[in-house]
């Protein structure tokens, strides 16, 4: 089965000692369980602390009116958290990982522009500033880019290869939650179409907005699609919409889903 996504990961020295935080999965949906590890390297000297602590946050952006004026405030709150060590201390060189799991609300806060969820480390370190690392969460609404994930691996036999998400940033004006994977076709397209990439877009209460794409070779990637430098510029944008990705019970409809998919590939690739 195709590897799914690599996960959200964040690098940082704490006095001296390297911290890693990882994820399992690069985008979340409301209500998932956020699994990772916490991966620790000694530096040159033993390096102690008395805890690592890690929390789970929500933050965002309050509008107030004050004397005629909206004033913006940065909130921030804590919605779990966890001990993962205590009375540590980390040799020169040694490697040590600590798991730690969090269960994100049924219908929490989406991630955008300045609101979303954070995981926040922190070392708890003898006569010194308590250091932090902060590891943002891209959550998304329950599911539907999954069930359309799932259908193309399990229905229509496509292996992923590689997936980047793509923030709400500037980069991204119009906002929304945006996945883009790279598949390899089944062989029994092999010559006519051995690779597509699909980008997949959050489009508002409409559905799921997806842009296909032909890729030449096994070494263009998602990157390079984004970055405008495909060497083949058809693309193709289909919107699933909530009747296309559910049935009459309201359950996901993969059958339907792989039918579709596969349509939009028959009429304009091959």
């Amino acid at each position: 089965m195709a590897l799914l996504l690599d996960g959200q990961s964040c690098l940082g020295m704490i006095a001296g000692v390297q911290i890693l935080l990882k994820t399992d999965k690069q985008v979340y949906c409301q209500g998932e369980t956020v699994n990772g590890k916490v991966m620790v390297k000694g530096g040159t000297h033993l390096q102690k602390a008395q805890q690592l602590n890690l929390t789970l946050q929500e933050y965002w952006v309050d509008l107030k009116p004050e004397n005629d004026v909206f004033q913006r405030r940065a909130l921030r709150k804590r919605r779990d958290e966890m001990t993962i060590a205590s009375q540590f201390e980390i040799r020169p060189h040694d490697e040590t990982a600590f798991d730690f799991s969090f269960r994100l609300p049924e219908n929490c806060r989406l991630s955008g522009q300045n609101e979303g969820w954070s995981l926040y480390f922190q070392a708890d370190i003898p006569l010194a500033l308590d250091p932090v690392m902060v590891l943002h969460l891209p959550v998304m609404a329950v599911e539907p880019i999954h069930y359309i994930l799932r259908a193309c691996e399990f229905y229509l036999q496509m292996e992923l290869l590689n997936s980047i998400y793509i923030p709400v940033n500037d980069n991204n004006p119009r906002g929304g939650m945006q996945i883009a994977y790279k598949f390899r076709m089944p062989n029994n397209l092999s010559g006519r179409l051995d690779y597509i990439f699909l980008l997949m877009r959050q489009d508002g209460c409409r559905g799921i907005s997806v842009t296909f794409r032909r890729f030449m070779s096994e070494s263009d990637s998602c990157r390079l699609f984004l970055s405008d430098e495909s060497t083949d510029d058809k693309a193709v944008r289909y919107v699933f919409t909530c009747d296309d990705l559910f049935n009459s019970n309201g359950l996901p409809d993969l059958n339907n889903i792989a039918q579709l998919v596969a349509s939009q590939i028959r009429q304009n690739f091959l």
